[in-house]
């Protein structure tokens, strides 16, 4: 899979997997939480808005496998490896629902 060309399709994932959650996020913050409050709640609500269906719309897209493929690809700091119980599916998702907040 050409993950590069299916991020191109979905701009504001791309970012989120690259440098929002990139693989050194928890070297400065201690939760996820914490970066939701730091780098997601102060976009304009516009951004969140689509930041959230592109989001809902690479996952709908997706197997569970191609999802994960992608987050290792793009060497995010997200997967089962170090969030274990959240797969990488429930992880983005979980993220749309806290931009749509």
């Amino acid at each position: 899979m050409d993950y590069r060309a299916e991020l191109s399709k979905h701009p504001l994932v791309r970012n989120l997997l690259s440098a929002v959650f990139n693989q050194d996020w928890r070297e400065d913050y201690d939760a996820v939480e914490e970066v939701y409050e730091d780098l997601l709640d102060d976009e304009p609500s516009h951004i969140r808005l689509d930041r959230a269906e592109q989001i809902e719309a690479f996952v709908a897209a997706r197997s569970e496998d191609g999802i994960d493929e992608v987050i290792r690809a793009r060497q995010a700091g997200i997967s089962q490896r170090v969030d274990p119980g959240m797969s990488g599916r429930e992880r983005l998702l979980a993220v749309s629902h806290r931009l749509r907040r």
